[in-house]
């Protein structure tokens, strides 16, 4: 209870402003700062600063600059010596006591504030000792390390064409319009093969006549390596690990194609009928045609067109592309509750990065677009579900891993096949 005591009457930590946990080389400071002062005095090289010497270390962006956290911590008075200061006098007590109730009338008048018109759950602003906001998601999690992870992670493992400069994009997909054009102009303007036609072709002549075998293997080698960097990325999601292996599996299948047009819309270019791929291949619709029902690229064509009018950023691109896989009305699920809870901590951090990115006049639209998003994308998740059925995947016998054929099949794959993908 004495200990309980003390630990209240400790003011915040002197370098970040977090919960301090005692009188550390002679300052209050938290156990991350002590920590960190302790192996800063054990280092052999000198920390730089990549900007002005001026860096915010405070809250969230303590770890952003040694240099800075170094030289704060030698301003409060840190040092070697003071590793032996004992402990307190009476006076600092005394201080410290004074100290926090000063901080407690402050915070008495400034109660925690819900963020305004907050849809989805216990998202609060709290006020810090240095007049910074912390922000935290339903169950206490730090929205700005969930986030930085989620980003981090995704782009390490994850092509997407949201992370090319639209100019480049343009540049590829006119250039290889302009070069069938060209073999166009020297050949004339060949009809794309119904593919009944061209199996009958390649079964009694063995010629590929239109190069789709080649094109086909290509695409199904980009493919499985997707699925395989993909079904990587699911895991690192907060919670999807502890989830039911039968409920990941579901998840999964039922999410692919959405989750990959979010992240392969930005390379469509419905003025030239082309598109790059997020790994920098590009199609003519007419290739495409080769690989999937002419109904099926038409559809992603006009869908990508809409979610190309979007302006959310890269990052919060990432964050819709988890609560896409996280949707619990379109399969079976064991713990439909365990999976709510997912989303919702997803919805916490896209609102949370909505309204850390952009002025306060644009969040209600900026959120009204990402659920928009959400749902026209839900119509190409639809549609393959339809052309694989009604049509049979052209190249679906191409892939070399059976569970990948299960999976772009929208096939019943087992919790144990799915482990064994990674």
């Amino acid at each position: 209870m004495e200990a309980e005591t003390c630990m209240t009457l400790l003011p915040p930590c002197r370098i970040c402003g977090d919960t301090s946990s005692g009188f550390h080389y002679g300052v209050n400071t938290c156990e991350a700062c002590k920590g960190f002062f302790r192996r800063a005095l054990k280092r052999e090289t000198c920390y730089t600063c990549p900007h002005n010497k001026n860096c915010d270390v405070t809250g969230n962006n303590r770890n952003v600059c040694g240099y800075c956290r170094y030289q704060k911590c030698i301003k409060e008075g840190m040092s070697k010596k003071a590793i032996k200061t004992g402990r307190y006098t009476h006076e600092k007590r005394t201080q410290n006591i004074l100290e926090v109730k000063r901080i407690q009338e402050t915070q008495s008048k400034k109660k925690k504030v819900k963020l305004r018109n907050e849809p989805y759950g216990n998202v609060e602003k709290s006020l810090c000792s240095d007049g910074g906001v912390v922000q935290t998601g339903p169950n206490g999690e730090d929205l700005n390390e969930v986030i930085r992870m989620l980003v981090e992670t995704h782009d390490k493992t994850i092509l997407v064409t949201t992370r090319i400069s639209a100019g480049y994009i343009e540049e590829r997909t006119r250039l290889h319009s302009d070069l069938l054009k060209l073999k166009q102009d020297m050949f004339g303007k060949l009809k794309t093969l119904p593919p009944d036609q061209y199996e009958e072709i390649l079964r009694s002549t063995g010629i590929d006549i239109d190069n789709r075998r080649v094109l086909s293997l290509s695409h199904c080698a980009h493919v499985e390596r997707w699925v395989k960097n993909w079904v990587k990325f699911a895991k690192t999601i907060p919670g999807f690990t502890g989830l039911n292996m039968d409920d990941q599996t579901s998840l999964l299948i039922n999410s692919r194609t959405e989750f990959w047009l979010l992240g392969a819309y930005q390379g469509y270019n419905p003025k030239l009928d082309t598109t790059m791929m997020p790994n920098g291949t590009c199609y003519h619709k007419e290739e495409l045609k080769m690989l999937y029902t002419e109904e099926y690229i038409e559809l992603i064509f006009h869908i990508s067109s809409i979610l190309q009018k979007s302006n959310l950023l890269p990052e919060e691109i990432v964050i819709l592309k988890t609560i896409c896989l996280t949707y619990t009305d379109r399969c079976p699920l064991n713990d439909r509750q365990a999976v709510e809870k997912i989303q919702n901590l997803m919805l916490v951090c896209l609102e949370h990065l909505i309204r850390k990115n952009h002025p306060p006049d644009r969040w209600a639209a900026l959120m009204g677009c990402s659920f928009h998003m959400l749902t026209i994308v839900r119509e190409i998740g639809h549609a393959y579900v339809m052309h694989v059925g009604q049509n049979g995947l052209r190249k679906i016998h191409m892939y070399k891993e059976n569970i990948i054929r299960d999976i772009m099949q929208c096939g019943a794959i087992s919790a144990q096949k799915l482990e064994d993908l990674l």
